[in-house]
C-alpha cells in the first residue's frame, strides 16, 4: 500500500512536519506564501533565482542553470504588481505547450504565449493555502522534469 522506499517515506515525513508548524493548512499571507514559494523554489538543485524591477513592479525569476546535462531555460516566475490591495501576484510558469492548452481548458492556466522548441509560458493563480501552494509545487516539478528531457532531446 505504501512504498517501502526509506527515502519516499522520510521525504513523506518531512513535508509533513513542514506543512504543520507553518500553519500551512488556512489561508496564508502574501508575504509568508511568497517567501514559501521562493524558499521551495531555490532548494531545487540547479536553479538561479534573479529579482528585477520594472514600471509595473517586481519579478522573481527562476531558471535553471546545468551545465553538465546541458539544461539552461527559464523555469518560473513570480510577478509582483505595485498597484492597489486588489493586485494579485501572478505566477508565469514554463510548461510544454500541450499541458498548458490543457490547463488553458480546465481553468487552471491563463494567458499562454508559445516560445520555441514546444515551449509555452503559462499564467497560474498565485496560491493562497496550503493546498493550492502543494498543487502549484507539483506543477513546477512536471515543469522542471520537462526542461530536462527538452534538453535531453537536443543532445
Amino acid at each position: 500500500m505504501f512504498p517501502r522506499d526509506p527515502v519516499a517515506r522520510r521525504l513523506r515525513q518531512l513535508r509533513r512536519s513542514l506543512e504543520v508548524p507553518l500553519g500551512l493548512s488556512d489561508v496564508i499571507e502574501l508575504d509568508e506564501m511568497l517567501d514559501a514559494l521562493c524558499r521551495w523554489g531555490r532548494g531545487t538543485p540547479w536553479v538561479d533565482e534573479s529579482r528585477g524591477r520594472d514600471a509595473s513592479g517586481t519579478e522573481v525569476r527562476f531558471a535553471i542553470e546545468c551545465s553538465e546535462l546541458g539544461c539552461s531555460e527559464a523555469w518560473f516566475a513570480v510577478a509582483l504588481t505595485d498597484g492597489g490591495p486588489g493586485d494579485e501576484p501572478e505566477v508565469r510558469v514554463v510548461l510544454p505547450a500541450w499541458l498548458a492548452r490543457r490547463g488553458v481548458a480546465l481553468g487552471w492556466a491563463a494567458g499562454i504565449v508559445d516560445l520555441p522548441a514546444g515551449r509555452t509560458v503559462a499564467n497560474v493563480a498565485f496560491p493562497t493555502t496550503a493546498t493550492e501552494l502543494c498543487a502549484l509545487e507539483r506543477l513546477l516539478e512536471v515543469a522542471y522534469s520537462a526542461a530536462f528531457q527538452r534538453s535531453a532531446g537536443a543532445a
